[in-house]
């Protein structure tokens, strides 16, 4: 019971972080787009891509290396880990000068090329991580970690704030961006006492580190291909006004996706991984089917809420100038549940240690990136980018249900039935809403229908989840 208590008290920490972090980034976005335009936020769109495609290219895993490394808990591993964030910093602010010109041109926007240069600052700002806050998990203490990024992420959206009422233009978003990871790398020394800074240059921590982290580069790549660089290329093709406008549906739609995702896997992987070690014919195969079940609901009321409710909710939110069309939410729908049941297989993967499988399609999904550019030479609009990603992520969910399906018995076939049965409903929505355009309070309503009848389902599956379970007993 303490064990598991302290598990639920983690998780709650964690959670309460990354709702804070992503809040805060969320919020940023909305106050930046209101008080710039389209435009100017098209341009600060176009240069967070560009520093997430570095970040995540760079991506080695030292925070997970030191957690769950045997040896992890050592000063030497951590300074090692320093030296290799710090070599990692410099490295990806080296990359970040050298792409800025090409980028800025890119999209049209040379004159701003400084911009583009001055993002260069966070990846060399975050290599001074403290990363004691990081090892400190190891002993189930996440509130450091937890409040120094959101932290970071409060004073990023207070200097976006103040910086929009000052320059009034895209130079509001990079220093906010500079901003919140300067507070972060300052939080992480406050937060870790007891734990020295310093470096090291011992070769055998340093190559077991680089042993562990070098293979997450390759899926760290094929990321940022599937989710950033189709931000870069609508902004080159359709300009940065446009560029603003979809990555704004990108922020309200996907973006949110993350958090969920996180806090599942938090939760729910430890159980399953416990489960397929102790008994892998038996109850990790009860606790796969339940996965699938939950994904696929949260997944119907989801992609069912982006439906009817996405267009309304983008002009409440950013105001009269962004308008967007029925039909990119429609699309839009379509990838969200895919993605809730995909993740339901990236559990079953990351239980049964089956991580190549996860690369693999994360590889696979970046050829979506081919269709989206094949869309827009045809029809040049933000559904035809919205297309590419929905592509990427069906090839994606497809290369990881074949990966894995050999592993998890009928549960493989139960995903497949599972999203059958799951699109139908979002899809009729889709339907009605692209035909006959209802007024908002039908959009309402029909949302509210959708989460009924995943509720009277989930009660359903609970009921005769506990009735199999008695009688196994």
């Amino acid at each position: 019971m303490t064990s598991h208590r302290v598990f639920l008290s983690s998780g709650a920490v964690v959670a309460a972080g990354l709702t804070v972090e992503l809040g805060a980034q969320f919020a940023r976005s909305v106050l930046l787009a209101r008080m710039l335009g389209a435009e100017e936020f098209g341009i600060v769109a176009a240069i967070y891509a560009v520093y997430a495609i570095v970040e995540m290219a760079g991506f080695i895993g030292l925070e997970r290396y030191i957690v769950y490394s045997a040896s992890g808990g050592d000063q030497r591993v951590l300074d090692a880990g320093h030296t290799l964030a710090l070599a990692r910093g410099v490295l990806s602010a080296l990359v970040l000068v050298i792409f800025a010109a090409p980028a800025a041109s890119l999209i049209g926007e040379a004159r701003n090329i400084d911009s583009f240069l001055w993002v260069a600052a966070v990846p060399f700002l975050r290599g001074f991580l403290h990363l004691g806050v990081t090892q400190m998990q190891r002993q189930g203490s996440f509130w450091r970690g937890s409040v120094a990024e959101a932290g970071g992420a409060l004073t990023g959206l207070a200097v976006a704030a103040i910086a929009a009422r000052l320059v009034h233009d895209h130079r509001a978003g990079v220093w906010a961006l500079i901003a919140q990871h300067l507070a972060t790398v300052l939080a992480t020394h406050v937060f870790a006492w007891g734990r020295k800074y310093r470096y090291s240059f011992d070769r055998a921590n340093i190559a077991e580190a680089l042993r562990f982290g070098l293979p997450l580069t390759v899926n760290g790549l094929a990321v940022a291909i599937a989710t950033q660089v189709d931000r870069l290329v609508v902004g080159a093709w359709l300009g940065v006004a446009t560029l603003g406008l979809y990555s704004l549906t990108i922020s309200v739609v996907l973006q949110p996706l993350s958090l969920v995702f996180r806090l599942v896997t938090t939760l729910v992987q430890p159980h399953l991984s416990a489960a397929w070690h102790e008994d892998p014919s038996g109850r990790f195969r009860v606790q796969a089917r339940r996965v699938v079940f939950g994904s696929g609901l949260m997944g119907l009321v989801y992609a069912g809420g982006v439906v009817c409710l996405g267009a309304p909710a983008m002009h409440f939110i950013f105001g009269p100038r962004y308008l967007f069309s029925d039909s990119v939410f429609a699309l839009y729908g379509a990838a969200v549940l895919l993605r809730f049941v995909r993740n339901g297989l990236s559990l079953f993967g990351l239980a049964i240690g089956r991580t190549s499988g996860l690369m693999v399609s994360n590889i696979a999904g970046a050829f979506g990136l081919l269709a989206g550019l094949a869309a827009l030479y045809v029809r040049p609009t933000i559904e035809a980018a919205v297309f590419g990603i929905l592509v990427g992520d069906v090839i994606s969910f497809f290369v990881l249900e074949s990966s894995i399906h050999a592993y998890v018995g009928r549960q493989g076939r139960l995903v497949l039935t599972t999203l059958a049965a799951a699109s139908a409903p979002p899809a009729l929505l889709a339907v009605l809403v692209l035909v006959v355009n209802p007024d908002l309070p039908f959009r309402i309503a029909a949302t509210a229908a959708i989460g009924a009848l995943a509720a009277i389902a989930l009660m359903q599956f609970v009921r005769s989840t506990a009735s199999s379970e008695g009688k196994a007993g």
